[in-house]
Parts: C-alpha cells; sequence; structure tokens
C-alpha cells in the first residue's frame, strides 16, 4: 500500500505496483516503454520536485539540525521526537559558517 505522501505523487512522478507482483510491474514497464509523453512528463516532473526539495543548502540546514538535535539530547522535554517534514519545501536557515565567510546563498 502507498504512503499518504507517495500517493500523491502517484501518476505524476511515477506508478506504484503492488511487492513481489511480476505481472503488474510488467504492465506498468510496458505502459511507460509504449507512452514516451508520459514517460518525458514523469521524468521532468521527477527531476523538478528533486531540485526543490532536496538542494544542498536544505540538506546542510537539515543535517545541522540533526546534530543540533543530539547535541541537546535527543527527544524534546516532551518526550517526542524532532520530525522533518519532506513534503515541501523549507527556507533553510543561513549557516553559521555560511555567515561567517558572508555568503548566503551556497
Amino acid at each position: 500500500m502507498a504512503s499518504q505522501r507517495s500517493a500523491e505523487w502517484y501518476g505524476e512522478t511515477g506508478r506504484h505496483v503492488p511487492p513481489r507482483d511480476p505481472q503488474a510491474l510488467a504492465s506498468g514497464v510496458r505502459d511507460l516503454m509504449l507512452h514516451a509523453q508520459r514517460r518525458r512528463r514523469m521524468g521532468d516532473e521527477g527531476a523538478r520536485r528533486v531540485a526543490r526539495r532536496y538542494t544542498w543548502q536544505r540538506v546542510a540546514a537539515e543535517t545541522e539540525a540533526v546534530y543540533e538535535h543530539v547535541l541537546r539530547g535527543g527527544p524534546d522535554r516532551d518526550g517526542a521526537p524532532d520530525v522533518i517534514d519532506l513534503r515541501e519545501p523549507v527556507a533553510a536557515p543561513v549557516l553559521d559558517s555560511q555567515a561567517k565567510q558572508g555568503r548566503e546563498d551556497t
């Protein structure tokens, strides 16, 4: 079963097939082989989503947030772990190392 996050992308960036179902997999591959325009559209949309969501600045900011979280001792005081939602792009903060060098867009 597809997760809610991946289900919203169904047909836009790819196609889901049930696990351990070679016939469904073959059908999905055949469909993409026969429909070049659909294949190209899905590939283009997938590339756009990756470019929006996984910039180096965002990856660095999220990695720094994880390190800071670990250094603070793990979960918040209420016991719930921090969660980073990767479904939507976020404005990454300027990292300390960038600020020291006077760079905001690295």
